[in-house]
C-alpha cells in the first residue's frame, strides 16, 4: 500500500491478464511480462504499465511504494522495450536486473539496466523518506552497476546498490566469501 491506502502490485504474466476492467497482453502468447498497476478507491484500476519486450522474458518482478505516490519496480530481463524509455540491456548475458521508478501516475521517470555476462539476480527493492531506491539481490563473477564495478570472492555474492530519486547511482557495494550468498529482501528504517 501506499501512503494514501492505494494497493499497488507487481508480478509477471503470459499471454493475457485481466485485472479488474483492464486487459494487458504480452507480445506474443508464449511471452512473459512484468506488469506494475496502482488500484484506487474500490478496488478500480488507477493505472497498469507492462513491462517486457517479445524476446527476452521479464521475471520476478517486486515493488515498494514511496510516501510520494511513485513506485520503484525490480526484476530481471535480457532486455525491456516496453514502456518506452527503458535503457538498452547493459550485457550480452541471457538475462540483466532492472530498476525502474514510476511516478504516482504511472509515468516512468527513470529507468536502469544492471548486470554481466554471467548470472544475476534481483532479490528485493525499499525506498526509503527521501525516493531513494535501494536494491539488493546476488551475482556470480563481475557485474557492472551504472559504472561501478563488483566482483564476487568465489561463486554467489550479494550486493546492495542505491539511486537517489533522480536515477543517479549513489553506491553499489558487493558482499560476500568464499561458499554461495544471495538475498532475498531489503527493507529500510524512518531515517
Amino acid at each position: 500500500f501506499d501512503t494514501a491506502g492505494n494497493l499497488v502490485v507487481a508480478g509477471n504474466f503470459a499471454g493475457t491478464m485481466v485485472l479488474a476492467d483492464e486487459t494487458i497482453s504480452t507480445f506474443s502468447k508464449t511471452d512473459i511480462d512484468g506488469f506494475v498497476t496502482k488500484f484506487a478507491g474500490k478496488g478500480n484500476i488507477d493505472w497498469i504499465q507492462p513491462i517486457g519486450d517479445a524476446n527476452n522474458a521479464t521475471y520476478d518482478v517486486r515493488l515498494a511504494a514511496a510516501v510520494d505516490g511513485s513506485v520503484a519496480v525490480v526484476g530481471n530481463s535480457g532486455r525491456i522495450t516496453r514502456p518506452p524509455g527503458f535503457p538498452q540491456e547493459s550485457t550480452k548475458g541471457d538475462s540483466d536486473i532492472f530498476v525502474a521508478n514510476f511516478d504516482a501516475n504511472g509515468t516512468l521517470k527513470w529507468a536502469t539496466m544492471v548486470g554481466s555476462d554471467n548470472g544475476e539476480y534481483v532479490g528485493g527493492v525499499a525506498i526509503d523518506a527521501h525516493g531513494n531506491v535501494i536494491v539488493t539481490g546476488y551475482f556470480w563473477g563481475a557485474m557492472t552497476c551504472d559504472g561501478a564495478s563488483l566482483g564476487s570472492v568465489a561463486s554467489y555474492d550479494v550486493f546492495v546498490a542505491k539511486w537517489n530519486a533522480d536515477g543517479k547511482l549513489q553506491w553499489a557495494k558487493p558482499f560476500g566469501g568464499l561458499g554461495n550468498q544471495n538475498a532475498n529482501a531489503i527493507a529500510v528504517d524512518p531515517s
